[in-house]
């Protein structure tokens, strides 16, 4: 039996040098993260077909992430000048630290919150695949 790849492995990269995004830094400080990518297909069926047909078209990408909010940390400070001027940036999500996926992606949501008490303050964010980028593998 093989051994399966922990949750605690995986990281979220972030990167806006560029169309290809060289220099990624880390998002730190996360304990939530997710990523889909979900292809899409054509329907070319045809009167008198017996069956559907499809061919591949376009690949989606959506993720989300959530963890605790700290303004130092260099992929947060990111983040964080995203959700007052909007950008584009690349993002990478390596499942096991190494292997993954990467894509440029526009920001859907950010969410920093706080309660009163001894809780920590939190952050949140949603992106999905912008400018017709498809998910790449990574790095």
């Amino acid at each position: 039996m093989a051994n399966p790849i922990l949750g605690k492995a995986g990281q979220l990269y972030i990167s806006t040098d560029g169309s290809t995004g060289v220099t990624y830094a880390l998002i730190g400080e996360l304990d939530t993260l997710s990523i889909t990518i979900d292809p899409k297909y054509a329907d070319i069926s045809q009167m008198g077909d017996m069956a559907k047909r499809e061919i591949p078209s376009i690949v989606s990408l959506d993720g989300s992430a959530s963890g605790l909010l700290t303004p130092s940390d260099a992929g947060q400070t990111v983040i964080l000048a995203c959700q007052l001027a909007p950008a584009l940036a690349w993002v990478k999500y390596l499942w096991d630290g190494t292997n993954g996926r990467k894509c440029l992606c526009a920001w859907k949501s950010i969410k920093t919150d706080s309660k009163q008490g001894g809780d920590a303050a939190k952050i949140s964010f949603s992106f999905e695949a912008a400018n017709g980028a498809a998910p790449v593998v990574a790095p």
